[in-house]
This record gives C-alpha cells, structure tokens and sequence, in this order.
C-alpha cells in the first residue's frame, strides 16, 4: 500500500505507481440545508386599533369576556382584579349585562389561585354584575392535569352562596359545577348554561333550573 504523503496532496501531485484514476476524487460541498417553514401566524389577520372599544349601539347591551386567566395566575398579578375592576366602573357606560369565563380560571387547580380568582370575581358580586364560570381542562385534578373530575371549584364558588344572587339559573343535582345563569339586561333575560368539557350523555339527567 502506498503511503500518500502531506506535501503531495497538497501540492496535487501523484506518487510513483499511483494512477489518476485511483486518486482520491475531490470533496464536494455539501446540499445547503433546506431553510426551516415558518409557523403560520393565527393572529397574522388581526388589526389592532388604537384607542377604547367602541360603545354599544343604542338599545343594545353587550357581554365583557373573561378568557383563560390562568394565565394571570402563574405569578403574583392583579391584572385579574384590574379586569374585574374595570369591568364594574363601565357597567353603565357601555351596558355590560354580564360576564362569561370562558374557562381555565386557574392554571394548577391550588389554593394560591383560586384564592385571587375568588377575590377577583368578587368584586363583580359587589357591583351587582352577573358572571358565569366555565371549568377548563388546568381546573381538575391536583396540579391542574385533568386526569378525573376532582376540582377545588366549588370550595371557592359554592352553590350555597352562587344560589343566592339574582342570576342564579340552577344546577345539576351531583355536579355543583355544572349550573346556570339568567342575565337581566333590559327586560330581557337571556340563559346561559354552563358546559363543562367531556361530560358524557348518561350524566346529563336532570334539566337545569329542576
């Protein structure tokens, strides 16, 4: 076996004995890496617009939106009492006949967040405004990973206060979690049942408000 030595490489020289078609063909630059697809943006068609929201057309009411406040919860924040806060000082001004949690309220089902979320939601008690609450998936089981049904929610919002407001709609008998609230708005009273994510049929056995 031929030993190629440094200096002939580099110099592109051959060896004695050593046939151009036997040399070592010359490295190739390798493919460029294909560049990576950029993730779709969900928000990409979103405007945002300076300023307040505007007011409600007249005769009309409107509904505020309480959404995923988990998220508010992992640290020490009163942005949620801010947004109940706000929420109650624009009750007339913008004829908000109530408010809707659309779930996940806390984010690990503790103590250390229902306690502010209960002291949030009370500030809406206090100003006379209707609200319903919606479990979410992070508000089951210990740590907030839903593997059953057991919730800390009903420490917290109880039937045997939540029935003595005004907009208390019902519930069913075995779960407390489950009811319903009556917005009067005007002389309207719209219905606003409480699903709750993943009941299954066979439990859906007394009618709300029964």
């Amino acid at each position: 076996m031929l030993g190629l030595t440094g200096g002939a490489l580099a110099l592109g020289c051959l060896p004695r004995g050593l046939h151009a078609e036997d040399a070592a063909p010359p490295a190739t630059a390798a493919a460029p890496a294909k560049p990576a697809t950029p993730k779709k943006d969900p928000y990409a068609d979103g405007v945002l617009v300076d300023g307040e929201p505007p007011l409600p057309q007249d005769g009309a009411f409107c509904f505020a939106v309480l959404p995923d406040t988990q998220f508010l919860l992992r640290k020490i924040s009163d942005t949620y009492l801010a947004q109940t806060r706000w929420i109650v000082e624009q009750k007339e001004r913008r004829r908000i006949a109530g408010v809707l949690h659309l779930g996940d309220i806390t984010n690990n089902n503790s103590p250390a967040q229902w306690e502010p979320a209960q002291r949030a939601m009370k500030v809406l008690e206090d100003g006379g405004m209707p609200y319903s609450l919606i479990l979410g998936n992070h508000d089951y089981s210990e740590k907030g990973v839903c593997k059953d049904r057991t919730t800390l929610f009903n420490d917290y919002f109880p039937v045997s206060k939540m029935k003595t407001f005004p907009h208390w709609g019902g519930t069913y008998d075995r779960e407390p979690e489950r009811w319903k609230t009556a917005s009067n708005s005007r002389g309207r009273r719209p219905e606003i049942p409480h699903p709750l994510p993943g009941i299954r049929p066979a439990r859906r056995r007394r009618p709300l408000g029964e």
